[in-house]
């Protein structure tokens, strides 16, 4: 989706591209939440003309395997991502951690 804000100028009406740098970030945030796996996510899309690169940190629930965790991620969340910033390509790193198994203690 392509959104365009249309300006008045004295010249008359000039479109600039809508910029919301958090929104695609968080959609591919709760995607990635919702994979069989995965604790918590956090994503982060480089605004600009151009996103090529996806900072990606992941904590998985205690037990789950990071292979098949990261399979899913790259096949769902991932892949529609690229699907959506097409057609410019989307290289992503991601960080992988464990939830602990302890409970947190209340301060």
């Amino acid at each position: 989706m392509h959104v365009h804000l249309v300006h008045r100028q004295p010249q008359g009406l000039v479109r600039r591209p809508a910029v919301f740098p958090g929104a695609p970030a968080d959609a591919v945030a709760r995607r990635a939440e919702a994979t069989e796996g995965v604790d918590r996510a956090h994503v982060r899309l480089p605004a600009g003309k151009k996103r090529s690169r996806a900072g990606v940190r992941v904590l998985l629930e205690p037990g789950a395997a990071s292979g098949p965790a990261l399979e899913r991620l790259t096949r769902g969340p991932l892949d529609e991502a690229r699907a959506a910033l097409a057609p410019h390509p989307l290289s992503t790193r991601v960080r992988m951690g464990v939830r602990s198994t302890r409970e947190r203690r209340a301060r």
